[in-house]
């Protein structure tokens, strides 16, 4: 699934600080996958604000940091 491997992306990300930070997570896992944006955008929107609009992802997760992301997704895969 598209968010577990984004979850294992970020766990194993060295720093993640700044939104560009998290922006390059998200590019590494759409290169990996060889996917779209959308198809890791809309998901993780949905895990992180609950809704499919809002501020940019990257600035979302830098403001709520790492572990608060992991957890709405982890409790987005367990919902």
């Amino acid at each position: 699934m598209i968010l577990k491997a984004f979850a294992e992306a970020l766990k194993n990300a060295s720093e993640l600080h700044l939104p560009s930070d998290y922006h390059h997570v998200m590019e590494q896992v759409v290169g990996e996958l060889e996917i779209g944006f959308g198809k890791i955008g809309q998901p993780l929107r949905i895990a992180l604000m609950g809704k499919l609009s809002g501020p940019g992802l990257d600035t979302v997760m830098a403001i709520i940091g790492v572990d608060e992301t992991l957890a709405r997704i982890d409790a987005l895969l367990n919902h």
